[in-house]
């Protein structure tokens, strides 16, 4: 796959990726999220083809969650963050990245990226992204080197891993092994912040591609196995029966094997492990090994996430609240987790339905990721409590918003018991939610 401009100066995928990769795995990036977030959502666009549909408004929106009808306001902090990207981008350049041989500029007087080959000899001539869209592999593949994800947000109040002195060491040790295998952390862990929603599988292709170049990096990581075994197992259960969900289920398992055999005291290692083990309908191992993981690591996110959403559809609702309980004390790099969606479904099935909708109500002030999941919960929440004219509302939002999700399909597909997916479908039934349409 090349990207090319009338000139015929062509950029593989694989340099466009390794040239967003290097931006923001510098100094210059690293720890500034804003800009980061700021240059892979636009980068990301283009790519898409919607380059010309960018807009100050669009990136207040998608990038920092910013109320449409502020638009003014909202478009001045793009500006102003525009100018420290090309900033950034320039000093960037003008140092540490010098000898990049593929480079990303943001061109004064708009937010389109453009790419130059860097030549023997200075040129001005651009690398143009194209105009169309491009395939679904070529974005994929150029993801590998998102180093933030479009959901993380602009503040938190968790700890951020750069400032925690256990973060700090265990970077050290990775970078006195190799350079490759700190780099196949960076990867990974940034890839962790794919994985939720869960019922994104385009999202989970990403991640998965990313966990991929981290192995391919540092075979030796056990962190790209443990990644992929959890993306891989969520894309299984996406897919209809057949051929293609039984091998990947099977990959899954694979991967997460390798991640044991490579680091089998490590939290993620456990964690992947249980979410594999679900997948392929193992609940009570995937239960015990989830638990463990936890109790390993007490406080990461990421776990806490996966534990929560394990006891969830396992039926193990008390637990599923007590992992991801708001007030618990929690560590990740990605600011926006799914504990407040998971602490609501829970509270749903323990049939705390006040706590369930102003979960779900506060992860949605807070910019936590919405999708027909939350729409589907709220309906059955209200409609639990009697709210009829809110359920109702929520279900023909479902039907505007998403009409292709069929809640009839995807809530069997998870639960592990039947009888909890039908409590869900029948609130929705009475909500006026109508199976296939």
């Amino acid at each position: 796959m090349v990207i090319e401009n009338e000139n015929q100066i062509a950029v593989s995928g694989g340099a466009c990726r390794d040239a967003l990769s290097r931006v923001l795995a510098s100094d210059h990036f690293v720890r500034a999220d804003r800009l980061s977030s700021f240059l892979s959502y636009i980068v990301e666009e283009a790519l898409a083809g919607r380059g010309e549909l960018i807009r100050g408004k669009t990136i207040a929106m998608d990038v920092y969650g910013r109320d449409p009808t502020s638009s003014g306001k909202s478009e001045n902090v793009v500006r102003v963050d525009a100018h420290r990207l090309r900033r950034s981008l320039k000093e960037y350049y003008t140092a540490e990245g010098k000898g990049d041989p593929v480079q990303i500029w943001v061109d004064s007087g708009g937010y389109v990226p453009r790419v130059e080959k860097r030549r023997d000899e200075p040129s001005n001539k651009p690398v143009g992204w194209p105009g169309k869209t491009l395939t679904g592999a070529m974005v994929v593949m150029l993801a590998v080197g998102l180093a933030v994800a479009i959901y993380i947000g602009i503040s938190s109040s968790q700890p951020r891993p750069e400032h925690d002195p256990q973060s700090i060491l265990e970077r050290q040790a990775l970078r006195d092994k190799s350079p490759a295998t700190l780099q196949a952390a960076n990867l990974a862990e940034q890839a962790r912040g794919f994985l939720f929603p869960l019922l994104e599988p385009e999202r989970q292709r990403i991640a998965l591609n990313i966990f991929r170049n981290a192995i391919r990096i540092d075979p030796d990581y056990f962190g790209g196995y443990a990644g992929a075994a959890q993306s891989l197992t969520t894309l299984s259960k996406l897919m209809p029966p057949g051929q293609e969900k039984d091998e990947t289920g099977a990959e899954a398992l694979r991967m997460a094997d390798s991640s044991i055999r490579l680091n089998p005291t490590h939290s993620w290692t456990q964690s992947a492990a249980g979410w594999a083990a679900f997948g392929n309908r193992k609940f009570e191992r995937a239960f015990e090994l989830s638990s463990r993981a936890v109790d390993i690591s007490p406080e990461d996110g990421y776990i806490l996430d996966f534990h929560g959403v394990i006891s969830m559809l396992t039926g193990h609702f008390e637990e599923a609240r007590r992992a991801s309980d708001p007030s618990r004390t929690r560590k990740s790099a990605k600011q926006h987790l799914a504990n407040r969606n998971i602490f609501g479904v829970a509270n749903i099935h323990l049939g705390k339905y006040e706590e369930a909708i102003a979960s779900f109500h506060r992860a949605a002030e807070l910019g936590d990721p919405i999708n027909a999941l939350s729409l589907v919960y709220l309906a059955s929440a209200n409609q639990a409590l009697g709210k009829f004219v809110l359920a109702s509302g929520y279900v023909q939002e479902l039907a505007t918003t998403w009409p292709d999700f069929r809640p009839e399909v995807a809530l069997p597909n998870f639960y592990q018991h039947w009888e909890h997916a039908e409590q869900i479908l029948d609130h929705l039934r009475a909500a006026g939610w109508v199976p296939g349409n």
